[in-house]
């Protein structure tokens, strides 16, 4: 399931981003910097914008859903998402909006800036040869986001038909 935790603390004057998972960058591009003090209607589609405040006003104590659209950094599409949560009173006077945000739409459509061209990208491998860091630009050169390739081996991704010629090469 792909998902990242955002907690917002919310009343009729104010909203903001308190606390998001830092997975949140290998989905939509978002540093939790970039994220954290801002208001989460700032990051989501503008036809939104009712449903989500009609689902925060609710002060609902159980989980609940509401469907979203959730902008991408790198261009102007969205991403289809489930805010799934409920408020939880921390202290006596201060709820805090907790939730899971769950992603339903995740494509392989490549994106390329022709603008700045990117056609470079940073992996870390353990000595076990799996990624265990990929930075964000590599889903506009190869489809896939950070969070589905750690924790897999660069032999995952060849064609099977080549894979003989690429571990010959690799023991050499």
């Amino acid at each position: 399931m792909h998902c990242f935790f955002l907690v917002i603390k919310f009343d009729i004057n104010f909203d903001k981003i308190v606390y998001v998972s830092k997975n949140i960058n290998s989905y939509f591009g978002y540093s939790q910097d970039e994220l954290i003090n801002h208001s989460v209607f700032e990051f989501i589609l503008p036809s939104n914008h009712d449903r989500l405040l009609v689902y925060l006003l609710n002060n609902h104590q159980v989980l609940q859903t509401c469907d979203i659209s959730w902008k991408r950094s790198i261009d102007n599409d969205y991403e289809q998402c489930t805010l799934i949560g409920a408020y939880r009173t921390i202290n006596a006077n201060e709820k805090y909006f907790m939730s899971i945000v769950k992603i339903n739409t995740l494509d392989r459509m490549l994106m390329m800036n022709t603008d700045h061209p990117i056609n470079e990208f940073v992996t870390y491998l353990n000595i076990h040869g799996k990624f265990v860091f990929i930075d964000s630009k590599a889903r506009q050169i190869l489809g896939y986001s950070s969070f589905e390739i750690v924790g897999r081996t660069y032999f995952d991704f060849v064609h099977p038909d080549d894979l003989n010629v690429i571990v010959r090469a690799y023991k050499l």
